[in-house]
């Protein structure tokens, strides 16, 4: 029979080391949102000038 402390521990180290993957996860992810609006801001700001620039030129 196992001893339950030692028991409790394992899982107890296994939760904890889900949980900090999940957190590094979500973490990822809110850098990855953010790199990508911010990519696709810039990108429509750059066609917005292109656009005026092509206007006013024009």
């Amino acid at each position: 029979m196992k001893n339950r402390t030692t028991e409790d521990r394992r899982v107890k180290k296994l939760k904890v080391a889900v949980d900090n993957r999940k957190a590094k996860r979500r973490k990822e992810d809110r850098d990855n949102a953010l790199v990508y609006y911010v990519s696709l801001s810039l990108g429509l700001f750059v066609l917005l000038v292109l656009a005026i620039f092509s206007v006013i030129g024009g």
